[in-house]
């Protein structure tokens, strides 16, 4: 049986940004570990709970902006549906997590 990538996840929940972005810094200093972006639309963040048309417009052009980013640099923003704790389980059955970083 193959051994499980081992990947630090960027959890994006607020601060959808790359610049001066604490948590991208965290998740990526250890060069070992892939980086494995991620947006939750879990429906329970301030970000995703009752959105009006604008505001979910907007949240869609900031996540398309740094799947853009994670482009250029090779990479892609995963976007899911779900309670974050079971998307966290899925992923685990595919990686090994070594570290989840996120913005408060």
């Amino acid at each position: 049986m193959p051994s499980k990538e081992k990947v630090n996840i960027l959890w994006f929940r607020n601060g959808l940004r790359l610049h001066d972005n604490q948590s991208l810094h965290k998740a990526t200093t250890d060069k070992s570990r892939k980086l494995l972006p991620l947006f939750i639309f879990d429906g329970e963040t301030p970000t995703t709970k009752h959105c009006k048309y604008n505001k979910m417009a907007f949240l869609l052009e900031c996540l398309e902006d740094l799947d853009t980013q994670f482009w250029y640099h090779g990479g892609k923003l995963n976007l899911v549906e779900g309670d974050p704790v079971e998307v966290f389980r899925k992923i685990s059955k595919h990686f090994v997590i070594d570290k989840v970083c996120f913005d408060q």
